[in-house]
């Protein structure tokens, strides 16, 4: 799922948060990719949402 995630990510963050989403189970590195994610507005609603830096450290919290 990593992989996958880091294949899409330049080109269509959507489906790379999806595959990093399923990976995040068992991956604290996509945990971490998440965060990055919400820091910097790139989550999946409407593509380009707000960044949401509170999200974000939950997810960096989580990956450590």
């Amino acid at each position: 799922m990593l992989a996958l995630a880091a294949l899409y990510e330049p080109d269509d963050t959507s489906q790379a948060f999806q595959y990093y989403d399923q990976a995040a189970v068992s991956e604290p590195y996509a945990l971490f990719k998440l965060g990055e994610f919400m820091e910097n507005g790139l989550y999946d609603e409407g593509f380009r949402s707000k960044p949401n830096q509170a999200f974000a450290l939950g997810f960096y919290k989580r990956a450590t």
